[in-house]
């Protein structure tokens, strides 16, 4: 039938069996309403090279419809993401404020002191350019703080009271002392009750106006005649110090930058200076190294 069909829409002879055969086909009628309908039908015009030039264009940026899908999901999951974050973060900080960082840190400026109350009620007084932590939550468990410079400790009785340091260790049960550990000094004195200080293996123990400083990496004892340390009412004192580490004392004290001759670093001090004048400190200090004194905004030029 398919074929009879074909050769009468091409308009080819057909035999007349072949013309009754077709046209006793129940659907003869339909077939030859179409071909009649679509007979004046052309096939459209169209520009080839412009054809050509969207193909070319299309295969250069080809975009399937799997990549579309893909593109989809990614532009859903990009969307969660923020929401997804937020989660996350919500879950960190309560489980920060569950089991949070409890170490505590205190650090002191330039010509800055300052006072601080230890979970046992102790106190500390933290001289300029120092540091301080402690782990709150663990106190109860170890008191033990770690220092970096220079601090005045008023211990409350109980367990033991550990101070580290990098040259070296200091434990007590409850009373007064002061830790200096910085520039390569390491000095500890004791105003009340016992102090145990250790470093590089040798140990000592200090009783009230004794005190401990390192020296050739041992650790030698000293006298104190004061009650307290000088710097914690602001004055800074010293006896048989290196000229360059008193200078160093100023400089924290001051925020100034001092210029001197070299010549100048091992010559040893003995006195102090005030923490509330910059041209009185300057006095007490020149006046005994026999050098004069320039000020400059900030900065400070001795000169022998």
């Amino acid at each position: 039938m398919e074929e009879l069909l074909h050769k009468y829409l091409n308009h080819e002879p057909l035999s007349d069996s072949e013309l009754q055969s077709l046209a006793s086909h129940p659907e003869y009628a339909a077939y030859v309403k179409i071909a009649r309908q679509s007979s004046g039908y052309t096939s459209p015009e169209f520009d080839k090279k412009q054809l050509f030039d969207k193909i070319k264009a299309a295969q250069s940026q080809p975009v399937s419809l799997k990549e579309k899908a893909n593109s989809q999901k990614e532009r859903s999951l990009f969307r969660w993401i923020p929401m997804a974050a937020s989660f996350l973060l919500l879950i960190a900080a309560g489980f920060y404020m569950l089991t949070g960082n409890s170490v505590q840190n205190i650090t002191t400026q330039v010509a800055e002191q300052t006072t601080l109350e230890l979970p046992d009620g102790s106190s500390v007084i933290l001289n300029a350019q120092s540091s301080l932590s402690y782990d709150e939550k663990k106190w109860d468990e170890e008191r033990l703080v770690i220092l970096e410079g220079q601090a005045y400790f008023k211990v409350e009785t109980g367990d033991q009271f550990t101070v580290k340091t990098t040259q070296g260790e200091i434990t007590v049960l409850g009373t007064q002392f002061n830790v200096n550990d910085r520039d390569g000094i390491f000095q500890v004195n004791c105003y009340e009750g016992k102090v145990s200080v250790s470093s590089n293996g040798d140990k000592v123990i200090l009783t009230h106006h004794r005190g401990a400083r390192l020296e050739n990496e041992t650790l030698k004892i000293t006298e104190i005649s004061k009650n307290a340390p000088s710097w914690i009412v602001g004055e800074s004192s010293f006896e048989q110090i290196a000229f360059k580490d008193v200078i160093l004392e100023l400089q924290r004290q001051y925020d100034v930058q001092v210029d001197y001759d070299s010549s100048l670093n091992t010559i040893l001090f003995t006195g102090s200076f005030t923490h509330n004048n910059l041209e009185i400190a300057l006095k007490s200090i020149s006046s005994s190294m026999n050098i004069s004194y320039k000020i400059e905004e900030r900065r400070v030029i001795l000169t022998p």
